[in-house]
């Protein structure tokens, strides 16, 4: 990996800096891009279960909220007006 610039031609340069100091880019080669599993996976698009999932979970997780509530609403409505 190096740190590079760009000059004002546009052009990729050496910046001279550490990793760790770099304020640049990164260049990297092929093979230590195939290294990072994470800066792949970031890329990847997901598997159709996975979608199906987050999308089932986003749309179950309110529905039974409000039916569970509304279970609760109608059992304290009857207590209430079994008192009175």
């Amino acid at each position: 990996m190096r740190c590079v610039a760009i000059d004002i031609n546009g052009f990729l340069v050496d910046a001279n800096q550490s990793i760790e100091s770099c304020t640049d880019f990164v260049l990297m080669s092929s093979s230590e891009w195939s290294e990072y599993p994470t800066l792949l996976s970031i890329f990847e698009m997901p598997i159709q279960a996975d979608i199906q999932s987050a999308f089932m979970t986003g749309f179950a997780i309110p529905v039974i909220a409000y039916l569970t509530a509304w279970g609760y609403q109608t059992v304290i409505n009857f207590i209430n007006e079994r008192d009175y």
